[in-house]
């Protein structure tokens, strides 16, 4: 989304009041985010969360709860 608006990083840490490099680590991997954060991002880059997160699938998903090991 900051590359479709034409936004840098230091741009959009400004609009956040955030650190360069908290947007650049975000960018790279976040492993959560505040509801605010992603509120702020999305006001800044106006969009709506969905357009800020790609699914990556993982391991199966184990409907009775249990491993397979033992």
């Amino acid at each position: 989304m900051m590359t479709y608006r034409r936004m840098k990083v230091t741009e959009l840490a400004e609009i956040l009041n955030m650190a360069p490099t908290n947007i650049s680590a975000m960018r790279k991997s976040a492993r959560g985010i505040k509801f605010s954060t992603l509120s702020k991002l999305c006001d800044a880059l106006d969009c709506e969360p969905g357009d800020l997160f790609e699914r990556t699938p993982g391991p199966p998903h184990d409907p009775d709860g249990e491993d397979d090991e033992p």
